[in-house]
């Protein structure tokens, strides 16, 4: 599934996400079983995960001021909203993909930022965005 080119501009982000942090804090907008927005700092670099847990698609507005001063290299990975989604069956002969047979394709985007900024993320009906912080 990971050589799968729905996701091959995207794993190279997810893989640098590490298993412990030194920091994890809940971002307003995060509602139980509605959605979950988590920023994680594993030494100077943050992690953002949103989930929908919806099968709406959603317009969340990220607010970066849990960063520091600076500038900042953000590397995003969302759902391409305006693609095609992609049949999964047969990537993953073991998979039981009950009635998720296609997904949306993801998009990974990079750019420069700081923490007066905001971002304007479209969720997918069920879906997610990541996104990397390094400062410059």
């Amino acid at each position: 599934m990971m050589n799968a080119p729905i996701l091959k501009d995207a794993f190279p982000t997810v893989k640098t996400i590490p298993p412990v942090w030194d920091e994890t804090r809940v971002l307003p907008g995060s509602e139980i079983g509605k959605l979950s927005s988590m920023a994680r700092r594993s030494g100077d670099v943050w992690f953002v995960g949103v989930l929908n847990g919806e099968q709406i698609t959603k317009d969340y507005q990220l607010d970066l001021t849990f960063l520091g001063e600076g500038n900042y290299l953000i590397t995003t990975v969302s759902d391409d909203l305006k693609s095609d989604r992609v049949n999964l069956v047969g990537l993953n002969a073991k998979a039981d993909l009950h009635e998720f047979t296609t997904a949306i394709p993801l998009k990974v985007k990079k750019r420069s930022l700081t923490r007066e900024k905001t971002l304007d993320i479209k969720l997918a009906p069920g879906g997610g965005f990541v996104a990397r912080f390094t400062k410059i």
